[in-house]
């Protein structure tokens, strides 16, 4: 589904990813993970055109989409759930829903899709007339994961989805990545937390210093020396 080749992207004068290669294929969970500062928020705010390609291409289901727009991007079906959750803290779960169902593609279906973001996350159909800004820190993870899959994505990318969580609602929101990996969705998930990610992974790359240094499945990884000693505190 998603190719991305020789990905170099700087930030003014500076290059802070250089040559990424990676791919993910259709119904996959791939992560990338590596430590805070690494470049992984920075690839994929690239990938979302939020930031523009240095060098490299990107190509999503056959369509290079180096220097399309975000809302382009969105319509081709790769809809990412950013860092931080950044839901509208004054409107309320409801109304964040609606905003994630307006793209050219889902916007025909919206009650559909309500009705199974509904299903998929109880506890929004008991908030919906509460104001997003009230909601929990796992509630609020939960509405932005479900804002996204309101536009229907093809590829849904994860930006730190556990950051700012409490271990236990971690696995709660990692429990949810994977239902919605068993119902068909393609996943890129971008993640400091390398045991989860890597425990729901069917493949996975590791980042350091903008550059992939490692590859494999999410087994081989978890059971690395290498990762242990770096990121596991084995």
């Amino acid at each position: 589904m998603l190719h991305v080749r020789n990905l170099d992207i700087s930030y003014g004068a500076v290059k802070t990813v250089r040559g990424v290669n990676l791919h993910v294929a259709e119904k996959e969970v791939v992560s990338i993970v590596g430590s805070n500062g690494a470049g992984k928020t920075t690839i994929i705010n690239a990938l979302s055109g939020l930031l523009p390609v240095g060098g490299g291409e990107v190509e999503f289901r056959g369509v290079k989409i180096n220097g399309l727009s975000p809302d382009k991007i969105v319509e081709l079906g790769l809809v990412q759930t950013p860092e931080g959750r950044l839901v509208f803290p004054e409107m309320t779960v409801y109304e964040n829903l609606l905003i994630g169902g307006y793209s050219r593609t889902s916007r025909g279906h919206i009650q559909k899709n309500l009705e199974e973001m509904h299903r998929t996350f109880p506890v929004l159909d008991q908030r919906k007339d509460q104001l997003a800004g009230s909601l929990s820190g796992g509630e609020q993870q939960m509405l932005a994961i479900a804002r996204s899959l309101m536009s229907m994505p093809k590829l849904l990318m994860l930006d730190e989805p556990s950051l700012g969580l409490a271990p236990l609602i971690v696995k709660e929101v990692f429990g949810i990545i994977d239902r919605i990996h068993d119902q068909g969705m393609s996943i890129l998930l971008v993640e400091q937390n390398v045991y989860h990610a890597l425990s729901i992974s069917d493949r996975a790359y590791v980042i350091e210093n903008g550059r992939v240094t490692m590859e494999g499945t999410g087994e081989e990884l978890i059971n690395n020396k290498e990762i242990e000693k770096a990121y596991l505190g084995i």
